[in-house]
Protein backbone atom coordinates (compact mmCIF):
# COMPACT_ATOMS: atom_id res chain seq x y z
CA UNK A 1 0.00 0.00 0.00
CA UNK A 2 2.91 2.54 0.57
CA UNK A 3 4.25 1.65 -2.69
CA UNK A 4 0.75 2.33 -4.20
CA UNK A 5 0.66 6.06 -2.29
CA UNK A 6 4.33 6.64 -3.31
CA UNK A 7 3.58 6.36 -6.68
CA UNK A 8 0.47 8.19 -6.50
CA UNK A 9 2.90 11.43 -5.14
CA UNK A 10 5.23 11.28 -8.24
CA UNK A 11 4.87 14.71 -10.58
CA UNK A 12 1.41 15.50 -12.19
CA UNK A 13 1.01 16.88 -14.91
CA UNK A 14 -2.48 18.22 -13.38
CA UNK A 15 -4.49 17.32 -10.50
CA UNK A 16 -6.49 15.08 -12.64
CA UNK A 17 -3.58 12.86 -13.79
CA UNK A 18 -1.10 11.02 -12.10
CA UNK A 19 2.03 10.27 -13.68
CA UNK A 20 4.80 7.11 -13.33
CA UNK A 21 7.90 7.04 -14.04
CA UNK A 22 8.87 3.39 -16.18
CA UNK A 23 10.04 1.84 -12.84
CA UNK A 24 6.75 2.99 -10.53
CA UNK A 25 5.24 1.75 -12.92
CA UNK A 26 6.68 -1.56 -13.65
CA UNK A 27 6.01 -1.87 -9.28
CA UNK A 28 2.69 -1.05 -9.08
CA UNK A 29 1.86 -3.02 -12.23
CA UNK A 30 3.41 -6.37 -10.09
CA UNK A 31 2.07 -5.25 -6.94
CA UNK A 32 -1.37 -5.25 -8.55
CA UNK A 33 -1.45 -8.23 -10.28
CA UNK A 34 0.12 -9.99 -7.08
CA UNK A 35 -2.99 -8.41 -5.01
CA UNK A 36 -6.00 -9.09 -6.81
CA UNK A 37 -5.33 -13.14 -7.45
CA UNK A 38 -4.68 -12.78 -3.13
CA UNK A 39 -7.24 -14.56 -1.26
CA UNK A 40 -7.73 -11.49 1.10
CA UNK A 41 -9.04 -9.42 -2.30
CA UNK A 42 -10.79 -12.19 -3.52
CA UNK A 43 -13.06 -12.89 -0.46
CA UNK A 44 -13.30 -9.07 0.21
CA UNK A 45 -14.54 -8.07 -2.75
CA UNK A 46 -16.96 -10.70 -3.33
CA UNK A 47 -18.23 -10.21 0.66
CA UNK A 48 -18.84 -6.16 -0.40
CA UNK A 49 -20.71 -7.24 -3.96
CA UNK A 50 -22.97 -9.83 -1.66
CA UNK A 51 -23.46 -6.74 0.73
CA UNK A 52 -24.71 -4.86 -1.79
CA UNK A 53 -26.89 -7.45 -3.47
CA UNK A 54 -28.47 -8.21 -0.14
CA UNK A 55 -26.47 -11.34 0.59
CA UNK A 56 -29.96 -13.59 -0.94
CA UNK A 57 -28.29 -16.47 -0.10
CA UNK A 58 -26.16 -16.15 2.63
CA UNK A 59 -22.56 -15.94 1.24
CA UNK A 60 -21.29 -13.20 3.02
CA UNK A 61 -22.80 -14.05 5.92
CA UNK A 62 -21.24 -17.25 6.31
CA UNK A 63 -17.71 -15.44 4.99
CA UNK A 64 -17.78 -13.24 7.81
CA UNK A 65 -18.97 -15.41 10.78
CA UNK A 66 -16.46 -18.03 9.22
CA UNK A 67 -13.17 -15.41 9.47
CA UNK A 68 -13.76 -14.12 12.70
CA UNK A 69 -14.54 -17.37 14.32
CA UNK A 70 -18.01 -16.92 16.11
CA UNK A 71 -19.75 -19.65 17.91
CA UNK A 72 -23.33 -21.01 16.39
CA UNK A 73 -24.58 -19.25 19.68
CA UNK A 74 -23.13 -16.24 18.70
CA UNK A 75 -23.56 -15.58 15.25
CA UNK A 76 -26.92 -13.96 14.81
CA UNK A 77 -26.02 -11.77 17.30
CA UNK A 78 -23.16 -10.72 15.90
CA UNK A 79 -24.26 -10.23 12.12
CA UNK A 80 -27.08 -8.51 13.28
CA UNK A 81 -24.87 -5.68 14.79
CA UNK A 82 -22.90 -5.88 11.30
CA UNK A 83 -25.65 -5.64 9.53
CA UNK A 84 -26.68 -2.46 11.62
CA UNK A 85 -23.57 -0.71 12.16
CA UNK A 86 -23.17 -0.72 8.45
CA UNK A 87 -26.66 0.39 7.54
CA UNK A 88 -28.07 -2.43 5.43
CA UNK A 89 -30.54 -4.42 8.02
CA UNK A 90 -34.27 -3.51 7.53
CA UNK A 91 -35.48 -5.42 11.13
CA UNK A 92 -37.68 -3.16 12.94
CA UNK A 93 -36.79 -4.97 15.69
CA UNK A 94 -37.13 -2.05 18.73
CA UNK A 95 -34.12 -3.00 20.75
CA UNK A 96 -30.78 -2.97 19.03
CA UNK A 97 -27.26 -3.16 20.43
CA UNK A 98 -25.67 -0.84 18.52
CA UNK A 99 -26.95 2.19 15.81
CA UNK A 100 -26.12 3.06 12.08
CA UNK A 101 -22.10 4.01 11.89
CA UNK A 102 -22.33 7.64 11.48
CA UNK A 103 -20.06 9.18 8.46
CA UNK A 104 -17.69 11.48 11.11
CA UNK A 105 -17.28 8.12 12.59
CA UNK A 106 -16.04 6.76 9.48
CA UNK A 107 -14.33 8.98 7.93
CA UNK A 108 -12.17 9.42 11.34
CA UNK A 109 -11.56 5.21 10.99
CA UNK A 110 -10.58 5.76 7.14
CA UNK A 111 -8.33 8.23 8.07
CA UNK A 112 -6.24 6.53 10.56
CA UNK A 113 -5.91 3.05 8.25
CA UNK A 114 -4.80 5.00 5.54
CA UNK A 115 -2.27 6.92 7.65
CA UNK A 116 -1.43 3.34 9.13
CA UNK A 117 -1.01 1.68 5.16
CA UNK A 118 1.77 4.36 4.93
CA UNK A 119 -0.37 6.77 2.79
CA UNK A 120 1.20 10.46 3.06
CA UNK A 121 -0.95 13.34 4.35
CA UNK A 122 -1.59 15.03 1.09
CA UNK A 123 -2.91 11.40 -0.44
CA UNK A 124 -5.01 10.57 2.62
CA UNK A 125 -6.95 14.09 2.70
CA UNK A 126 -7.45 13.16 -0.89
CA UNK A 127 -9.15 10.43 -0.78
CA UNK A 128 -11.21 11.49 2.40
CA UNK A 129 -12.20 14.30 0.14
CA UNK A 130 -13.09 12.20 -2.85
CA UNK A 131 -15.12 10.08 -0.38
CA UNK A 132 -17.05 13.03 0.78
CA UNK A 133 -18.15 13.88 -2.97
CA UNK A 134 -19.86 9.87 -3.17
CA UNK A 135 -22.21 10.56 -0.02
CA UNK A 136 -25.30 9.60 -1.22
CA UNK A 137 -24.29 7.14 -3.29
CA UNK A 138 -22.61 5.43 -0.70
CA UNK A 139 -25.27 5.45 1.51
CA UNK A 140 -27.39 4.09 -1.03
CA UNK A 141 -25.19 0.86 -1.24
CA UNK A 142 -24.87 0.74 2.73
CA UNK A 143 -28.91 0.48 1.83
CA UNK A 144 -29.28 -1.86 -0.84
CA UNK A 145 -31.03 0.89 -2.94
CA UNK A 146 -27.94 1.24 -5.28
CA UNK A 147 -26.21 -2.87 -6.19
CA UNK A 148 -22.70 -3.05 -7.38
CA UNK A 149 -21.83 -5.47 -10.17
CA UNK A 150 -20.21 -8.90 -9.27
CA UNK A 151 -16.76 -8.25 -10.34
CA UNK A 152 -16.87 -4.37 -10.48
CA UNK A 153 -14.53 -4.05 -8.12
CA UNK A 154 -11.90 -6.51 -9.24
CA UNK A 155 -12.10 -4.12 -12.72
CA UNK A 156 -11.54 -0.57 -10.88
CA UNK A 157 -8.48 -1.80 -9.10
CA UNK A 158 -7.33 -3.65 -12.01
CA UNK A 159 -8.22 -2.34 -15.01
CA UNK A 160 -6.15 1.44 -15.13
CA UNK A 161 -3.50 -0.89 -14.74
CA UNK A 162 -4.21 -3.19 -17.30
CA UNK A 163 -5.27 -0.55 -20.26
CA UNK A 164 -2.06 1.57 -19.80
CA UNK A 165 0.44 -1.69 -20.00
CA UNK A 166 -1.85 -2.64 -22.61
CA UNK A 167 -1.15 0.81 -24.70
CA UNK A 168 2.53 0.27 -23.52
CA UNK A 169 3.09 -3.24 -24.57
CA UNK A 170 1.14 -2.45 -27.86
CA UNK A 171 2.97 0.65 -28.81
CA UNK A 172 5.92 0.79 -31.49
CA UNK A 173 7.40 3.81 -30.08
CA UNK A 174 8.07 4.11 -26.13
CA UNK A 175 5.09 5.77 -24.72
CA UNK A 176 6.66 9.22 -23.61
CA UNK A 177 4.63 9.51 -20.33
CA UNK A 178 2.77 6.85 -18.36
CA UNK A 179 -0.37 8.17 -16.84
CA UNK A 180 -3.61 7.24 -14.82
CA UNK A 181 -6.31 9.41 -14.41
CA UNK A 182 -5.87 10.28 -10.43
CA UNK A 183 -9.79 9.63 -9.59
CA UNK A 184 -9.53 6.24 -10.50
CA UNK A 185 -6.56 5.93 -9.05
CA UNK A 186 -7.46 6.84 -5.78
CA UNK A 187 -10.79 4.41 -6.60
CA UNK A 188 -8.11 1.90 -6.13
CA UNK A 189 -5.86 2.92 -3.81
CA UNK A 190 -9.11 2.98 -1.52
CA UNK A 191 -9.74 -0.78 -1.95
CA UNK A 192 -7.19 -1.99 -1.69
CA UNK A 193 -6.26 -0.26 1.99
CA UNK A 194 -9.74 -0.92 2.98
CA UNK A 195 -10.15 -5.50 2.05
CA UNK A 196 -7.35 -5.56 4.88
CA UNK A 197 -9.49 -4.78 7.78
CA UNK A 198 -12.92 -6.47 6.39
CA UNK A 199 -12.74 -8.98 8.79
CA UNK A 200 -10.90 -8.18 11.86
CA UNK A 201 -13.54 -6.55 14.55
CA UNK A 202 -17.17 -5.22 14.01
CA UNK A 203 -16.29 -1.64 13.49
CA UNK A 204 -13.14 -1.64 11.65
CA UNK A 205 -15.15 -4.55 9.05
CA UNK A 206 -17.81 -1.99 8.56
CA UNK A 207 -15.51 1.33 7.37
CA UNK A 208 -13.62 -1.29 5.39
CA UNK A 209 -17.35 -2.18 4.06
CA UNK A 210 -18.29 1.54 3.53
CA UNK A 211 -14.70 2.21 2.04
CA UNK A 212 -14.51 -0.50 -0.52
CA UNK A 213 -18.25 0.82 -1.49
CA UNK A 214 -16.85 3.93 -2.13
CA UNK A 215 -13.69 3.74 -3.82
CA UNK A 216 -16.19 1.56 -6.61
CA UNK A 217 -17.92 5.05 -6.61
CA UNK A 218 -15.04 7.30 -7.30
CA UNK A 219 -13.57 5.16 -9.60
CA UNK A 220 -17.16 4.47 -11.57
CA UNK A 221 -17.56 8.52 -11.57
CA UNK A 222 -14.15 8.60 -12.79
CA UNK A 223 -13.87 10.29 -16.96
Amino acid sequence: MSEISKSSRSKNVCEDITVFSDAEFSELNHLIEEYIHSKQFIEGSFFVEEMSNGDSEGRAKRIYLDRLGKSRVMSSMKWADFETRLGSSDSTTSYRRTERMENDYFRNLESRLLRSCGVNANVTELVISMIDLQNKQIDELRSRRRQLRRGFIKEIVFNPIRSLRDKFESSTNKISRLEIPTQKLVGAITVVSDTSVLFTTRDWGVAGTISTMAGAMIAATAQ
